[in-house]
């Protein structure tokens, strides 16, 4: 037994106030906005029944059904947690495209840098290489 609002063709069963019920199965004929309206019975009492509110009846689902019945959703709610979703995602993405943008430029720097430096390096060493030959050159001179 599931509490919800019954559909068209649908077995109920009623309930009282306390959740008690005689046990006896109708169906649903007709579905108003604050009723049932039901197949005809009469209760052991002798009342004759044609239709409950819908907080008075129960709808009878098999067993296996009962657990694949969907959980009512607000599509408010739904609309909203996947507003949330998307803009998380969005923020997601701007931080990996900054992240990406820096990488590149960093990269790019340090490819100058190291190329500044190949460069000061060669002339550190063609330099250095002439000071030897003239420190050379000089002691030769002076018979060193």
């Amino acid at each position: 037994m599931i509490d919800r609002k019954a559909e068209l063709g649908e077995k109920v069963m009623y309930v009282d106030e306390s959740g008690e019920s005689y046990g006896i199965v109708t169906e649903v004929l007709a579905v108003g906005a604050g009723v049932v309206d039901v197949a005809e019975y009469e209760e052991p009492s002798g009342a004759v029944i044609v239709g409950f509110s819908h907080d008075r009846y129960r709808v009878l689902v098999p067993v296996e059904a009962a657990e694949d019945e969907p959980k009512p959703a607000d599509p408010i709610d739904v609309i909203a947690s996947l507003a949330q979703e998307v803009a998380f995602l969005k923020r997601t993405v701007d931080r990996h495209r900054d992240e990406i943008d820096t990488l590149y430029k960093d990269k790019r720097t340090l490819g100058e840098e190291l190329a500044r430096l190949a460069a000061e390096v060669g002339k550190e060493t063609e330099s250095s290489a002439k000071v030897m030959a003239e420190a050379f050159v000089a002691l030769r001179r002076a018979g060193l």
